[in-house]
């Protein structure tokens, strides 16, 4: 990306930001899930799947949401430990949601995860606005 596009993508509201770039962390987490799910799923269950592809995930969007859409805080060991506890409520909404879906419906596991993930990113983005990134 040139410089002259990262400073627009900067320039966009922060909730525009939010949603490209979580555009970005989505694909990533659901490759990430995808992925693990193909190579794994003989031997670990879908929620160990899901742990796996959160942690996968972590560094990857705190530093992506710090960096373009709510800025690092000053306080940044404490922030990520906030964003983390941010991705373990997350994590266990996302699991509720998709143990209820592949127990109540006949879903393939990742058609099941592809619904649950605009609930999840809304709540993220209100947890990282008003909890993890703030000093």
């Amino acid at each position: 990306m040139q410089r002259s596009q990262f400073l627009k993508l900067l320039e966009l509201n922060e909730k525009t930001r939010f949603i490209l770039i979580g555009l970005v962390n989505t694909a990533f987490g659901y490759t990430a899930f995808t992925v693990l799910h193909v190579l794994f799923s003989p031997n670990l269950a879908s929620l160990q799947i899901l742990f796996f592809a959160y942690c996968a995930a972590a560094f990857f969007n705190y530093f992506s949401l710090g960096l373009f859409v709510f800025g690092l805080p000053h306080q940044r060991i404490k922030s990520f430990f906030k964003s983390v506890i941010s991705l373990i409520f997350l994590f266990f909404l996302n699991s509720f949601l998709l143990q209820f879906l592949l127990e109540n419906t006949n879903f393939h596991i990742l058609f099941a995860q592809f619904l649950i993930t605009g609930l999840v990113v809304a709540a993220s983005y209100i947890l990282h606005k008003w909890f993890s990134f703030r000093d």
